[in-house]
């Protein structure tokens, strides 16, 4: 598997928080991913945050290099945004780094919308497109749904 996540172009969270305690995997993700020659993986976590300052913050429900920050400094304590959602995109940060590749793109993305509200959104009413946006951030002209080899 750790094959699998050092070759990969896009690494895909869906309810997973990669949480401080659980080393192992955080580690694990860390380690794989950083052993590249070739530019780190994009990642794609998939959360909930319904609040106002969510919807302020990233308007369209997605935080981005470009919003991250802002979304961090908002106050779980006021009810600004959703300690549990804010705390994944904070694990994310230290995990990956802030954001933004060698090559000037984004290094993540962070759905607020939630599974499996987040393919509707992508997809505006097509599951089919919204996985396929899910799946391939840069809206690579793949058939779906995609047979792969493990072959190495």
């Amino acid at each position: 598997m750790g094959l699998m996540v050092a070759k990969a172009s896009h690494l895909l969270l869906v309810g997973y928080s990669l949480p401080t305690d659980d080393l192992i995997n955080r580690c694990f993700i860390q380690s794989s991913a950083s052993g590249r020659r070739e530019p780190p993986p994009f990642v794609t976590v998939v959360v909930k945050d319904t609040t106002d300052g969510r919807r302020r913050v990233a308007p369209d429900g997605w935080v981005r290099s470009a919003n991250v920050w802002d979304y961090l400094q908002l106050n779980s304590a006021k009810g600004e945004v959703n300690e549990a959602a804010q705390h994944t995109v904070k694990n994310i940060v230290e995990v990956f780094g802030p954001g933004r590749r060698a090559d000037g793109r984004d290094g993540f993305r962070v759905s607020l919308h939630g599974f499996p509200d987040v393919l509707d959104e992508l997809g505006r009413g097509s599951i089919e497109r919204g996985t396929r946006r899910l799946l391939y951030p840069d809206d690579h002209d793949i058939d779906f749904p995609v047979r792969r080899s493990l072959d190495v």
